[in-house]
């Protein structure tokens, strides 16, 4: 659903988007109206988290979002708005398959930005997780 996703990431030489299928989307508020608040939230959307997490006006206890190397800049909007609803820390993985956080304790967006920017060894991408802390903002 990304057109970033199509055209600039590692994907766009590997892949031809030909084929386009009509599907229907909803909102995470419409899913926590329907089922409550979750304690933890896997979104894996490739390339269209920022758009899925905007929509979002409840803040989750934890979520985990993918990002790609080639855009790198969703992590800031994913984490700018997940900020207007609620205090969260953040750390994050990297690909291939590591699973350990690069920081040894939750940290700021801004930590997490500057990290991100100074790393040499962002290969692919991986996943954000993201910890409410307890202080709603709406």
């Amino acid at each position: 659903m990304s057109k970033r996703f199509q055209t600039e990431t590692r994907h766009a030489k590997e892949c031809k988007w030909t084929n386009f299928q009509p599907i229907l989307i909803t909102t995470l508020d419409s899913l926590i109206n329907q089922n409550g608040i979750p304690q933890f939230c896997k979104i894996y959307v490739e390339g269209f988290e920022e758009y899925l997490i905007k929509r979002l006006s409840y803040p989750i206890h934890f979520i985990s979002f993918e990002f790609q190397k080639e855009l790198l800049d969703i992590i800031e909007g994913c984490c700018d708005h997940l900020s207007s609803i609620g205090e969260f820390k953040y750390n994050c993985t990297l690909a291939p398959l590591d699973v350990n956080f690069i920081f040894p304790k939750w940290v700021s967006a801004e930590e997490l930005y500057n990290a991100r920017k100074k790393r040499e060894d962002i290969r692919l991408g991986r996943d954000v997780y993201a910890k409410y802390i307890g202080k709603e903002k709406n």
